[in-house]
């Protein structure tokens, strides 16, 4: 049986998240576009970033953002105008996080990321 967390291997997902800030001072965002996303996802990951890109909901309900190079997967709970879009967030890279991740808890993996948590094919 294979490890969870292989399931995630070689997979980039951006990820809107909501954050409150204790600090005084709020996290800085990075300013960014979707081929950095995908040539430098280590750099980016756990980062709140800012993107400018073509949003679009895909037939199967998945939401993209577009750049010239490529996109990269959103995860977002509410509707999303398709469009050029300035888009706020934490950028995940899933191949670094494990399955039982406290961030992924409120989604469900198998539908919204299309991969099984627990390694089977």
């Amino acid at each position: 049986m294979r490890p969870a967390t292989s399931a995630f291997r070689g997979s980039t997902l951006f990820a809107l998240v909501l954050a409150t800030s204790v600090g005084a001072q709020p996290a800085t965002r990075r300013a960014t576009n979707v081929a950095a996303l995908i040539a430098h996802p280590g750099f980016y990951h756990l980062r709140p970033i800012v993107i400018v890109g073509q949003a679009k909901v895909e037939d199967n309900g998945e939401i993209r953002i577009s750049g010239d190079t490529g996109s990269v997967r959103v995860l977002f709970k509410g509707n999303v105008p398709d469009g050029l879009d300035e888009v706020r967030g934490e950028f995940w890279d899933i191949g670094r996080m494990r399955a039982d991740d406290p961030r992924l808890s409120g989604y469900d993996l198998k539908t919204a990321l299309k991969i099984d948590p627990d390694g089977a094919r």
